[in-house]
């Protein structure tokens, strides 16, 4: 599904609203009603991304600041042997 803007979404709803209770055509209202509707579902969609991706996430450990000072350094020394053998 295509993501609508939030701001796209406010400005519209705002218009409708404006013309229909202006014009007191219902017709504007519903579609006010829509965009509601719209950014909602939105709305939902990302919190239902974001609890899936953290119970991936569950698993991992904390590393101690030894443990993390040896990795950086691994990964340090890799990144050096990497850039002698480009050259």
């Amino acid at each position: 599904m295509i993501r609508i803007p939030n701001i796209v979404l406010n400005i519209t709803t705002g218009l409708f609203a404006g013309i229909g209770a202006y014009t007191g055509n219902y017709w504007y209202l519903c579609g006010s009603a829509v965009c509601i509707a719209i950014y909602y579902y939105h709305k939902w969609e990302n919190k239902k991304n974001d609890t899936e991706e953290t119970k991936d996430n569950d698993n991992g450990e904390l590393l101690t600041d030894e443990e993390e000072k040896q990795v950086w350094e691994e990964f340090q020394g890799k990144v050096e042997d990497d850039e002698d053998s480009t050259s």
